[in-house]
């Protein structure tokens, strides 16, 4: 996938009606958006260097504080947190691949 379809499939998850990340907002959880935003995400080549277009890491260097604070919230909704903690350590895995440049675990599977 290229920079482009990456950095627009990553904006229709923050802001499109069914996108996972303004979903997460409001309480909602369903997980073939997870399975989706995941998968966005995994699309990243973790080794080529357009990772680091401004229009990508835009869009994703927020992602782990923008999930714990929204976990957080629905757990204060008394909502069950369990899967979303899990996409939220998934992402959160697969960013610091993104990030740091390296195999992420879960390419180690």
């Amino acid at each position: 996938m290229n920079v482009d379809d990456v950095a627009e499939r990553l904006q229709f998850e923050w802001s499109a009606e069914d996108g996972f990340l303004r979903g997460l907002r409001y309480g909602r959880f369903d997980p073939a958006e997870a399975e989706r935003f995941l998968a966005v995400l995994e699309s990243i080549d973790q080794t080529d260097p357009t990772r680091f277009d401004a229009r990508i890491v835009g869009r994703i260097w927020l992602i782990p504080y923008y999930m714990l604070s929204h976990v957080h919230n629905s757990e204060s909704l008394g909502l069950d947190i369990a899967e979303r903690q899990q996409v939220m350590f998934h992402a959160n895995d697969i960013l610091a691949g993104i990030f740091g440049g390296r195999t992420s675990a879960v390419d180690r599977r």
